[in-house]
């Protein structure tokens, strides 16, 4: 879906990814493209499940792993969550990347290689989902995770 905005003699052409959520009621906030997404409504099965046009990632109902499926590589691919309360998590996704915050770690899905990341971080934090990569701020610390290479690459900018 694309959406035509005109101020004055600037006219802008917006492209809008359709993004399907279906969560738990009491979800973490999350944030996508700059915005939040939520969903709290439970699927037939009781899981909590979020897909766009290429990918499609589901919690546990234990909530202590999540599977990723890649409309790319055609497969399913599984990450353990170390997650021993059993607190429920919310995946936030864009066309080609998921991202599940845990603790202080942020697990990453590409839907471009199937395969998941996680960094590890010194604190909590929301990544910033965007189409094709994420990113994510601890302190000097600048996190960017890509659906290109499906890892997680972090600077610190005031490293010397």
């Amino acid at each position: 879906m694309t959406t035509r905005f005109q101020i004055g003699s600037l006219v802008a052409i917006v492209a809008v990814a359709t993004v399907t959520a279906l969560a738990w009621p009491g979800t973490t906030k999350a944030q996508f493209g700059g915005g939040g997404i939520a969903g709290p409504a439970p699927n037939a099965t009781g899981t909590n499940v979020v897909s766009s046009d290429a990918i499609l990632v589901a919690v546990t109902k234990q909530s202590d792993a999540v599977w990723g499926y890649s409309k790319h590589t055609g497969a399913w691919k599984k990450v353990a969550l170390q997650n021993p309360a059993k607190k429920a998590v919310q995946p936030v996704v864009s066309e080609l990347v998921a991202c599940v915050s845990f603790g202080n770690d942020v697990y990453a899905f590409s839907g471009t290689t199937g395969t998941w990341d996680v960094a590890h971080l010194d604190a909590p934090a929301d990544p910033i989902v965007l189409h094709d990569w994420a990113r994510l701020e601890i302190g000097t610390k600048l996190f960017a995770f890509s659906a290109k290479t499906g890892k997680w690459e972090m600077v610190d900018i005031d490293a010397k």
